[in-house]
């Protein structure tokens, strides 16, 4: 059996009744030194000073009943160097022959991993992707919500802060919108110049990604308001933004080169949750999302309306578009919108048009609509669909 222990990785330390090691592995050595691991010395002569509490859990362990629960806790050991290293403790009581059992891993590499997984990932994931089976993000399918946010106006701000100005707003716009995602259980993928790119459903799921993506966005317009609070207080223009978001599978795990690699997710759905955002300047609304993510997300998608079917540059298929309201919309609209939608879809031009424009003066979506139906009474498309195609990214 010693000669199976010497090849693991894990410290082994076997104590007898009285506290006196009977024997240790080449682990054990190499981690205290093999004079440290002499059989006989007594638990407290082993772990002495700064690493006491190491002894005490091997005095606890020799005086609880056998059967009794094993001991696991992660705890810091004093090296002869001065050094500190990680370890998890974990301890047991043993009935043939009568003593204890220690084992101490090096959980070094583990603090480093969670540290560096803490910068983009929140805890809680960043705890589960430690604790996952080994080759978890190699790559995967999956279904996730993806979250595009970018500043609205960057060019006017850069022009107006200059570079330092416009660095410290971008850290402290993301410092509030990084707070925002990671607080609804979502990955910050990365950012991509003033636009942010988080995931709900990658590299976990938790059976609600949607509808966490949607409530994050719409945190995320309320947290702009508070963040341009002190801006329009101190004569500075406010930060405007738009969101996109989409829902669908995608390809998820560790990409890159040998020297950097990246947790993140590729395919349709986040080419369409970035031309999605791209779109909520032209229909005047800061929060739009696929039809797949309003219907994931069932009764958690709040109030919203559908307001177009199109089909984005780089997709053949198309998608509705779903606005996502930060409070209800008149009923009377809601219904003249709808209305109008299925006129429009239907080919009826001119009278879609002229429903469309009752509210076009108060309702954004609405005016958007009401030209393009203009535009095409005066020339019907041969082999009309219902779908619009958008030309632009």
């Amino acid at each position: 059996m010693a000669g199976l222990l010497d090849l693991v990785d894990t410290a082994v330390l076997r104590f007898d009744a009285e506290g006196r090691l009977a024997g240790a592995n080449a682990a054990a050595a190499i981690l205290l030194g093999e004079a440290e691991v002499r059989p006989g010395r007594r638990a407290d002569e082993i772990f002495a000073d700064y690493n006491a509490a190491i002894a005490d859990l091997v005095w606890e362990a020799l005086g609880a009943a056998l059967g009794a629960p094993t001991h696991r806790e992660a705890i810091e050991v004093a090296r002869a160097d001065g050094s500190w290293t990680p370890l998890r403790a974990t301890v047991a009581r043993r009935s043939e022959p009568s003593g204890a059992a220690l084992l101490l891993d090096d959980i070094s590499r583990e603090r480093r991993m969670k540290a560096l997984l803490d910068r983009t990932l929140s805890t809680s994931v960043a705890d589960q992707m430690i604790d996952a089976a080994p080759g978890a993000a190699d790559g995967e399918t999956r279904t996730v919500s993806i979250l595009f946010a970018d500043l609205r106006g960057f060019t006017a701000l850069s022009e107006a802060l200059g570079p330092a100005g416009m660095v410290r707003l971008l850290n402290d716009y993301f410092s509030f919108m990084a707070d925002v995602i990671r607080e609804h259980g979502g990955v910050i993928d990365k950012y991509i110049g003033d636009a942010v790119m988080a995931l709900f459903g990658a590299p976990l799921s938790r059976g609600d990604d949607a509808a966490r993506a949607i409530r994050a966005a719409r945190d995320m317009i309320r947290a702009l308001a508070l963040f341009n609070a002190p801006r329009l207080a101190a004569g500075e223009p406010p930060v405007d933004i738009g969101i996109g978001l989409a829902t669908g599978p995608v390809i998820a795990g560790t990409i890159g080169s040998p020297d950097r690699l990246n947790y993140t997710v590729i395919g349709d759905a986040v080419n369409l949750a970035a031309r999605l955002e791209s779109r909520t300047k032209s229909y005047g609304t800061p929060l739009i999302a696929c039809g797949e993510t309003v219907r994931a997300a069932g009764t958690g998608s709040g109030a919203s309306r559908l307001i177009d079917i199109a089909r984005v540059v780089g997709q053949d298929r198309a998608t509705e578009v779903h606005e996502l309201r930060m409070e209800p919309i008149d009923p009377r609209t809601e219904r003249r919108f709808a209305k109008a939608l299925t006129l429009y879809r239907q080919g009826d031009f001119a009278a879609a048009a002229a429903l469309f424009e009752a509210d076009a003066a108060t309702d954004a979506p609405s005016r958007l609509l009401a030209d393009r139906a203009r535009r095409l009474a005066l020339d019907p498309p041969a082999g009309w669909t219902g779908v619009w195609t958008l030309t632009d990214k």
